[in-house]
């Protein structure tokens, strides 16, 4: 027999805290999540649906508690994604991942102002940097153009 949608999600939750705990599986923010169907719903969505009815298509579901993994509805409210930006920057979560900062980054700052250097030179084409410094040619291009590494621009 097939389980509903509220017994799978009571299932993967744990309400023995104030904060009840999404114990299925998580996205890479540290979010619940959940398959309804063919697609996969936050579970804090989940959650809200459960609870409270249809989300309106133009609103998140936010966390006054801000704890990713939590799904008390008790914890739970509704704003646009103006709101849901704002709240997240008043709680220091908006996190400057620019630059060397990025755990995938293969540049430092020093490597990009020299790349700049180098390219407004006219003796360098994007494929030589690329190759110089390890990255490909499109990683080149997106410095030269400040469509990656803008934020420094001000700073060479």
């Amino acid at each position: 027999m097939p389980h509903t949608l509220k017994k799978r999600f009571d299932s993967k939750t744990s309400k023995e805290r104030k904060c009840w705990a999404w114990l299925g599986h998580f996205d890479k923010n540290g979010y619940g999540k959940i398959r309804v169907g063919k697609t996969s719903l936050g579970a804090h969505r989940a959650s809200w649906m459960l609870y409270y009815g249809d989300i309106p298509k133009d609103l998140c579901v936010l966390h006054k508690c801000d704890v990713p993994s939590c799904v008390n509805p008790k914890h739970l409210f509704l704003g646009t994604r103006a709101e849901n930006n704002k709240d997240r920057h008043m709680k220091g979560r908006n996190a400057d991942k620019r630059g060397e900062k990025n755990s995938k980054s293969k540049l430092t700052e020093k490597n990009v102002a020299l790349i700049k250097k180098l390219y407004t030179t006219g003796d360098y084409k994007q494929a030589a940097l690329a190759a110089r410094f390890g990255v490909g040619q499109s990683a080149i291009s997106r410095v030269v153009t400040n469509l990656r590494w803008g934020h420094l621009t001000n700073r060479l």
